[in-house]
């Protein structure tokens, strides 16, 4: 999984964009149309990303033995995917928020695999991804959704989404803080 979600994730947006020549509709985009003058088609990286995605949900999800919650999350982010296909717009938005998200969870499988080695980079790249989510929210909903027409459903659905996610994220972030500090105080008690 970490290889997953600090080299193939950023690599699979960078070659995605990079074939668009870096064009910002690449962001504002979806799946199957082209929304604005250039008509930016998906390209062969665009659909890895997803399928890589799905890929890793699924076997995490069917191999490994997890919290109930964290099931929910991996069922969710399947499903989230498959959605993604058809909405009319962001795909590309969609992707780097996911990248993002992604590496903040592959600093932290860094973390759990060597405690404290990685504490303050797990914590700090944890909430970057939280804020780029929240920041290319709210770029996806001025660009695309103001601009271009608002659906109600993918809105909505995008909100409840991110906004539980990045609960989910900060709030297990800050637990883990938590834990390590309370092991730093009785330790040097």
């Amino acid at each position: 999984s970490v290889s997953m979600q600090l080299i193939y994730y950023p690599l699979m947006v960078y070659l995605g964009w990079s074939h668009a020549d870096f064009h910002p509709n690449w962001l504002k985009e979806g799946w199957y149309n082209g929304v604005g003058n250039n008509n930016i088609e998906r390209s062969f990286f665009d659909r890895m990303f997803a399928y890589g995605m799905v890929y890793q949900m699924a076997k995490d999800f069917t191999v490994l033995k997890h919290h109930r919650a964290f099931t929910i999350h991996h069922i969710v982010i399947i499903i989230a995917f498959f959605l993604n296909f058809y909405f009319r717009n962001g795909t590309g938005i969609f992707l780097f928020v996911v990248m993002n998200l992604e590496v903040g969870s592959g600093i932290l499988n860094l973390e759990c695999l060597y405690p404290g080695k990685f504490f303050i980079a797990h914590i700090i790249s944890m909430t970057y991804g939280t804020i780029i989510g929240l920041s290319m929210y709210f770029y996806w909903l001025y660009n695309v959704y103001f601009y271009w027409g608002i659906n109600f459903a993918e809105v909505f659905f995008a909100t409840v989404v991110l906004f539980g996610i990045l609960y989910l994220r900060q709030s297990s972030c800050y637990k883990y803080w938590k834990k390590m500090k309370n092991n730093t105080q009785s330790k040097q008690q």
